[in-house]
């Protein structure tokens, strides 16, 4: 018969194992979300969800970072690769932020990648969000009952009306309930000099 006090090493061995793994899937877990990517003048968040059997095409939504003297900060201009709102670098790095704090299960690739033009759309089941920054880029998919619940928390921290507005219609758009949107509020095309 064994004793407890010889099988004490051994759940102290077990225990310690178990301290170990758990840490260790912690740090990966904290490797694998945007919280600490490089969030600068060049990062860009992009959300896309083309739904299977929509009738239109939903265009994707870029948030780019612009100085508040910039004359695009508060514009929302459609290019290439979709509408593009432009916010400070204040509200990004919030965005960036709010991604990170959520359940959303990221994965990213070591290099720097950019945003697909609108023709090279994907469909899938899930809503994409890619964070491109200027040393990574980071993805993650949300299932379509979860679209609300990950896009509501990040109307707090835009400042920026028309960023504001946009992102309430892109939610919108996906049958999200939201609060005060005034659906007409800003023009649906920005005019684009380029």
């Amino acid at each position: 018969m064994i004793t407890l006090s010889r099988n004490a090493p051994i759940r102290k061995l077990v225990m310690v194992a178990a301290i170990c793994t758990l840490l260790g899937f912690s740090q990966a877990a904290k490797r694998d979300s945007p919280q600490d990517a490089l969030v600068d003048g060049n990062t860009i968040v992009r959300i896309f969800y083309q739904p299977r059997g929509s009738t239109y095409f939903h265009s994707a939504l870029l948030f780019r970072v612009a100085s508040k003297e910039d004359a695009k900060i508060n514009t929302a201009p459609m290019f290439k690769d979709g509408r593009t709102p432009y916010i400070s670098l204040q509200e990004m790095q919030g965005v960036i932020r709010t991604l990170s704090n959520s359940a959303l299960v990221w994965k990213h690739s070591g290099h720097i990648e950019t945003p697909p033009k609108v023709e090279q759309y994907t469909i899938r089941d899930e809503m994409e969000i890619t964070i491109y920054s200027s040393k990574e880029t980071y993805q993650a998919l949300i299932v379509p009952q979860n679209i609300c619940a990950t896009l509501g928390p990040l109307e707090s921290v835009f400042s920026t009306p028309r960023a504001l507005w946009e992102i309430q219609r892109f939610s919108a758009n996906y049958h999200c309930r939201v609060e005060h949107f005034n659906p007409d509020a800003y023009p649906q095309r920005d005019v684009v000099n380029q």
